[in-house]
């Protein structure tokens, strides 16, 4: 993956507590995609644990932010087999 950060793509190599403030930042504009796993250069780190990181992602949508983004957003596990990322 060869991508850089934009005004609507956030690259993150883990879920931190500036994650928060990304999703409202993009709920307060024209929205935008957030990819955890992946360094600041688009090198692609993976998760460990990438079901537990999406329940986390999940938590924080649903628990964190007033009010509710939730309807509004989507959060899935990307998988890369070296040439494509597919569900």
């Amino acid at each position: 993956m060869k991508s850089e950060e934009s005004p609507k793509l956030e690259l993150k190599r883990e879920i931190t507590e500036g994650l928060k403030k990304e999703i409202i930042t993009f709920a307060n504009t024209d929205g935008g995609e957030i990819l955890i796993g992946i360094e600041d250069d688009g090198t692609v780190v993976g998760l460990a644990n990438a079901q537990n990181d999406l329940e986390t992602v999940s938590n924080i949508l649903r628990d964190s932010i007033k009010p509710d983004v939730l309807v509004h957003t989507s959060a899935e596990i990307l998988k890369n087999d070296g040439t494509k990322w597919k569900k």
